[in-house]
């Protein structure tokens, strides 16, 4: 079960706008992280705690962010690598985050408005084939950061929230 986990805690730790010169948002979220919060593989499986580790760095030269971090599960722990780039002048983005535990590399593209960026993936879970789609939400606000996966599973039709995790600066 842990290993269904991981595509959805991957690509929450990843996901977070970028411009090619740091804007406010982009400032908020530099740095390391710890966070807290829960986990599951489908969405009426329970609910696993998780915590994690991130640190985010921001590249100069192109304004892309490059996310290094570490989660863990009872018993389980994983590593976690990204990179997003902004598009559209700041108001779309894109990039690609790699778990070699899980499913591995995946691209990811979304929007943000306001405090909230919500990002869209879709991808093909390696041990059963089966079609995954899902979205993350990151939300900025007083210090913290909240960010939630929803997912769907193509043959199951399953839908529904599958983690939820808070953020504070280290």
């Amino acid at each position: 079960m842990t290993r269904y986990l991981l595509p959805p805690l991957a690509l929450l730790l990843m996901l977070v706008p970028v411009s090619a010169s740091a804007d406010a948002f982009l400032e908020q979220l530099a740095g390391s992280w710890t966070g807290k919060g829960w986990a599951r593989a489908e969405p009426d499986a329970a609910k696993e705690a998780v915590r994690c580790r991130i640190s985010n760095r921001i590249q100069g030269r192109t304004g892309a962010l490059f996310v290094n971090g570490k989660c863990a599960t009872a018993g389980k722990s994983f590593k976690i690598n990204g990179q997003l780039q902004s598009v559209s002048g700041g108001t779309a983005y894109t990039g690609n985050w790699t778990n070699p535990n899980g499913i591995g590399g995946i691209t990811v593209n979304g929007k943000r408005r306001g405090q909230t960026v919500t990002l869209s993936f879709r991808t093909k879970l390696p041990e059963t084939g089966e079609h995954f789609s899902g979205q993350i939400s990151w939300t900025v606000a007083q210090s913290k950061v909240t960010l939630s996966t929803r997912g769907t599973f193509a043959t199951s039709g399953k839908s529904g929230r599958l983690s939820q995790i808070s953020f504070r600066k280290r």
